[in-house]
């Protein structure tokens, strides 16, 4: 039966207008900080790729893996760890090929060669990551000691 003395339950246009209001606002606030966010989480993640892509290259090259030396370079998009005494040089058919967000550009030293068994660098230097206004720099000293 229906009741005329009680109202009838749902949501009102205005209050449905209120809460779209609310909902873009605070997507308006979020998008900023997710993007600066996810801006962040790239420069990290390739800082660590290269810290860890320079580590296996020295380890391999300690280890004499394939009886050779290794390295590592950043290129466009990535790094690569070779098997070889310089990139121009290597043997491209055991490359490791590893990912990093197109925004970051790579600048200073960028190729490092390791000695086989004892894994000192040919090169020492800096490698500078980028992704717009946050940068984070690597560094490999002449014992093959990586900073970052």
């Amino acid at each position: 039966m229906y009741n005329s003395g009680k109202h009838k339950a749902g949501f009102t246009l205005i209050e449905v207008l209120i809460v779209i209001a609310l909902m873009a606002i605070l997507v308006a606030i979020m998008l900023p900080v997710s993007v600066d966010y996810q801006k962040r989480n790239d420069l990290d993640v390739a800082q660590t790729t290269f810290v860890q892509g320079v580590r296996r290259a020295q380890q391999l090259s300690m280890g004499a893996e394939g009886d050779s030396q290794w390295g590592l370079v950043a290129i466009s998009g990535g790094i690569v760890i070779f098997k070889g005494s310089t990139y121009s040089l290597r043997d491209a058919t055991y490359d490791e090929v590893f990912d990093m967000s197109p925004a970051i550009v790579v600048t200073g030293q960028s190729e490092f060669d390791f000695a086989k068994t004892t894994g000192l660098p040919s090169q020492t230097g800096v490698v500078t990551l980028t992704n717009e206004n946050y940068q984070e720099t690597v560094s490999v000293n002449a014992k093959g000691i990586v900073n970052y």
